[in-house]
């Protein structure tokens, strides 16, 4: 070989080596912005990466989730999908593809819930086959067959089977969710005494927080025990005081009983955290709206 053709060979392999590690820093910082909740800055990085690699199965699932909460639930699925095309073996793609499915159901009329609902079935269950320790996967197929309809897949004794999986995986989490089926039969009795022995068995662990939150306060909440709920609530923002949902959670609460300033501080405070969390958009405009009604 000619000194210039080899010097040509090693430029041109210097040059894919600089690439690469490129490629491989706007990946991490892109993976980075996404964990900071920094969504706009990372969908931008992102992008640019699928723009070069369009099958990169990793980039179209963060940028799926990216989408989802941003609220573009059509480019949330069709990433989501995307992932799945490329790497079918992945259980949380197949997971994150059933959530992006079920909000976009949440949103559409009454012909495409049914079309999605097969789709979202199809998803959860792809996920515990992948990985039967999948618990967030588990519990979601759980709630799809708890709220579905029987012709659209749905079930009670199919939840309460993958219900005693889940207990084996996850006692907590399973006997969690073996309260909210209390709770849907209507054996508040039964589902009380579940999340009584929860709270003395894990109340005061630093993962616990959302116990709090969508299971013991809100099934208080929904009995209009609103001081038990409260206490409940400011024990979540206690143990995750950096998590918007527990302050959004506690302005529900106070919302409840009527304390709207405390609601409002309460909402501000989980926007401080995630200015993108949408619940708490919404519901601060709701509180100032009916703060501005009670003085007229």
């Amino acid at each position: 070989m000619k000194r210039s053709a080899f010097f040509a060979v090693v430029f041109s392999l210097v040059l894919v080596s600089v690439s690469t590690v490129r490629a491989t820093d706007d990946v991490e910082r892109a993976i980075h912005l996404f964990r900071s909740h920094q969504y706009e800055e990372a969908k931008v990085l992102f992008e640019k990466i699928l723009g070069t690699d369009d099958n990169n199965a990793e980039i179209h699932y963060y940028l799926g989730r990216t989408y989802l909460i941003l609220g573009d639930h059509d480019k949330a699925v069709d990433h989501c999908e995307r992932a799945v095309e490329l790497r079918g073996d992945v259980a949380d793609y197949h997971f994150w593809l059933a959530q992006s499915y079920g909000v976009k159901a949440m949103n559409a009329n009454m012909f495409a819930k049914a079309s999605l609902a097969s789709k979202i079935r199809e998803a959860y269950e792809k996920t515990v086959e992948l990985d039967s320790t999948h618990i967030q996967g588990r519990v979601g197929l759980i709630n799809f067959y708890l709220q579905a309809p029987s012709f659209m897949g749905g079930g009670v004794d199919k939840a309460r089977a993958q219900v005693e999986m889940l207990i084996q995986l996850d006692e907590k989490r399973g006997r969690a969710v073996l309260a909210q089926i209390y709770v849907r039969e209507d054996k508040l009795d039964l589902a009380e005494a579940e999340y009584k022995w929860l709270e003395e068995e894990y109340g005061d662990s630093q993962d616990s927080y959302s116990f709090y939150n969508n299971e013991y306060g809100y099934f208080l909440l929904n009995q209009k025990r609103y001081d038990e709920a409260i206490e409940k609530f400011e024990k979540q923002v206690a143990l995750a005081p950096d998590h918007a949902n527990a302050y959004d959670s506690l302005g529900d609460g106070y919302r409840a009983a009527g304390r709207l300033e405390d609601a409002a501080d309460a909402y501000r405070k989980a926007l401080e955290i995630d200015p993108h969390f949408a619940a708490s958009k919404k519901n601060l405009e709701k509180v100032e709206k009916e703060m501005v009604s009670q003085t007229k």
